[in-house]
């Protein structure tokens, strides 16, 4: 649903956003995913069985052993530092690292076209941090290159944010960022990677109003450039608080 809402604000600002909503299969929509999964069968990306139709990009026992994140291990946290506008808070899902099943889930979302997974994810990162809009008025995903997003077919922050607005109701605002370039930083360390993303975002058609709360939606934290630099072209709107969300951090 489309429509324009009026955040809390000294000065409102009319911001275009969607809430995404579970809508539950209709009989013809629950036979045709039946017909499809004969010609095209779905599997789990951890331990590559074959999914059962009411299955939704992971089997339940996978998704259960995925290796959650403890930040007294990582600190990643204090990744998040050095910004125009300092981060509330880091809630991040899970582990992740070299060839463990967080690393088979990313890949799956990223590379694999498995958009359900990271709505299903997203779903369950809602449940476990307890989200509301009464503690967020808005969820922005991290852009992503045009070009990219056009080859993968969908952002992949962007479903992870979908889910999280079907479990919790929070809006999304699907255009807030626009990323300017594709600034590649495999290979960069954190310092090299911070100066590669100068001017990597800017603010786009979903302008957040200024004094909102907003959650910043993204796949994996490894270095914390982007969450960074995605933060100070948010500053500009003047948020009440910034909090960063992401599926799985990188050790």
């Amino acid at each position: 649903m489309r429509y324009s809402l009026f955040l809390r604000s000294s000065r409102l600002r009319a911001v275009s956003i969607r809430t995404y909503h579970y809508t539950p299969p209709r009989r013809w929509q629950t036979y045709l995913k039946a017909c499809l999964e004969i010609i095209y069968p779905q599997y789990c990306p951890v331990c590559h069985h074959l999914l059962a139709p009411e299955m939704e990009g992971i089997c339940p026992d996978c998704l259960l052993l995925l290796p959650l994140y403890h930040d007294k291990l990582l600190h990643a946290a204090d990744r998040l530092e050095g910004g125009a506008f300092p981060f509330e808070q880091l809630l991040a899902g899970y582990q992740f690292s070299r060839n463990n099943a967080v690393q088979e889930v990313v890949h799956s979302i990223k590379y694999q076209r498995n958009r359900a997974l990271g709505i299903t994810l997203g779903r369950v990162l809602a449940h476990r941090f307890a989200l509301s809009p009464g503690r967020y008025d808005l969820l922005i995903p991290i852009a992503t290159h045009p070009k990219r997003e056009a080859l993968r077919g969908y952002n992949q922050a962007e479903a992870i944010a979908r889910g999280v607005s079907v479990a919790s109701g929070i809006p999304v605002a699907t255009a807030a960022l626009q990323r300017n370039g594709r600034h590649s930083q495999t290979m960069l360390g954190r310092e090299d990677r911070l100066r590669s993303m100068v001017g990597a975002f800017s603010l786009s058609r979903d302008v957040p109003a200024e004094g909102s709360r907003l959650l910043l939606v993204d796949d994996v934290l490894t270095t914390g450039a982007t969450l960074v630099a995605a933060a100070d072209t948010l500053a500009l709107t003047a948020p009440e608080s910034l909090t960063a969300l992401v599926l799985a951090v990188d050790e």
